[in-house]
C-alpha cells in the first residue's frame, strides 16, 4: 500500500476495514448465529404441526442471513427468513399467517404463532439476542476483523483492556 498523505491513508483504511467487515466479520456473524439458532431454537423442541426448513429456505440458509454495510464500517446482520406456506394443526393442513412475512421476531418474541396455546407461543427463544451477545462477550467481531485485515496485508495487533 502506497500512500501520499494522511487523506489517502484514511481512505485505504477504510477501504480494507470495509472489506473486512464484508468478509470475515460477517462470516463471522454468521457462524455463531447459526449455532445460536441451533442451540436457541432447534434444540428446544421437534415440530410436529410443520416440517422445519433447516439449510434449505429456513432460519439456518445463509441465504437468509443477510449482510449489509450500512455506511463507511457499520455492518447489519439480520435473519430474513420467511414463513412457509403451510402448517399441520390437528392432522389439517392450514395456510400459515405468517407465508411470506419474516419469521425471525416470532422466533425471538414468541409472539406471532399460527397456533396459540401450544408449547413455545409466548415463550421467547432469542437467538438474534444471544447472537449479539455472544460477539460482544466474545469479541468474535475483533477476531475476524483482524484476520480481515491480515489477510489484505496489514500487521494488526489486538489491545485488550
Amino acid at each position: 500500500m502506497r500512500v501520499n498523505n494522511l487523506k489517502e491513508l484514511e481512505k485505504e483504511l477504510k477501504k480494507r476495514i470495509n472489506n473486512a467487515l464484508t468478509n470475515e466479520v460477517s462470516n463471522g456473524v454468521k457462524d455463531v448465529m447459526t449455532d445460536h439458532i441451533i442451540s436457541d431454537v432447534y434444540d428446544k423442541y421437534d415440530p410436529i404441526a410443520y416440517t422445519r426448513r433447516l439449510n434449505d429456505g429456513g432460519l439456518l440458509d445463509r441465504d437468509n442471513m443477510l449482510s449489509d454495510l450500512k455506511c463507511d464500517s457499520v455492518l447489519s446482520v439480520k435473519n430474513i427468513t420467511l414463513g412457509d406456506k403451510y402448517y399441520t394443526f390437528a392432522g389439517e393442513q392450514r395456510v400459515s399467517q405468517n407465508y411470506n412475512k419474516p419469521i425471525a421476531d416470532v422466533v425471538e418474541t414468541g409472539e406471532g404463532y399460527d397456533v396459540s396455546g401450544w408449547e413455545y407461543d409466548g415463550v421467547e427463544r432469542p437467538f438474534m439476542k444471544n447472537t449479539a451477545q455472544d460477539i460482544k462477550d466474545n469479541h468474535y467481531h475483533t477476531i475476524a476483523m483482524k484476520q480481515g485485515l491480515e489477510r489484505q496485508g496489514l500487521e494488526v495487533k489486538i489491545k485488550r483492556g
